[in-house]
C-alpha cells in the first residue's frame, strides 16, 4: 500500500516497525509519528512487544498523527525524482540469474538493476524481480 502513497502524492504521517526501520523512515521523511513495536536483535530475530501493547501503541501513535493533520501540521508528500533507478543485491547468483528475466535489467555479480520512468513501474519491476528470484 505504501508505494501508492508515493505515486499519489499523499504525505506519510505515521510509521510502525522495528527501531531501524522507524529510524530510517524519520531520516528520509522527517518529523512524522512513529511506533517502535520491536527491537531487531538479528537478521531473523526481534524482541517484540506483546500484541496488546503493540496495538495500543500503534493506535495512540496513529491518533496523534491524525490530530497533527487536523491542527494544520501537514507534512509534504515524499516524491521520488524520475526516472527511478532500482537495484537489488541478491544473496546468490542463481537468484540474480532468475531476476534478469525481467526485460531491460543490468547485472553486476549478484546485483540486478533497471531504470523505470515512474514509481509504479519501479515498484512492479522490483516485485517481479523478487518473485522470480525466490521461485
Amino acid at each position: 500500500m505504501g508505494q501508492w502513497l508515493v505515486i499519489l502524492g499523499v504525505p506519510v504521517i505515521m510509521a510502525s516497525g522495528d527501531q531501524t526501520a522507524c529510524g530510517q523512515i524519520v531520516e528520509q521523511l522527517g518529523d512524522l509519528e512513529i511506533a517502535v513495536v520491536k527491537q531487531a536483535t538479528g537478521r531473523f530475530a526481534a524482541e517484540c512487544l506483546t500484541p496488546e501493547v503493540s496495538q495500543e501503541l500503534i493506535f495512540t501513535t496513529a491518533a496523534r498523527a491524525v490530530n497533527r493533520l487536523t491542527e494544520g501540521d501537514v507534512l509534504d508528500p515524499f516524491v521520488l525524482d524520475t526516472p527511478v533507478r532500482v537495484a537489488v543485491e541478491f544473496f546468490t547468483s542463481d537468484m540474480a540469474d532468475k531476476a534478469t528475466r525481467i526485460p531491460f535489467t543490468q547485472r553486476d555479480g549478484t546485483r540486478v538493476s533497471f531504470t523505470a520512468q515512474e514509481m509504479a513501474s519501479a515498484y512492479n519491476g522490483f516485485r517481479a524481480m523478487v518473485m522470480l528470484a525466490s521461485g
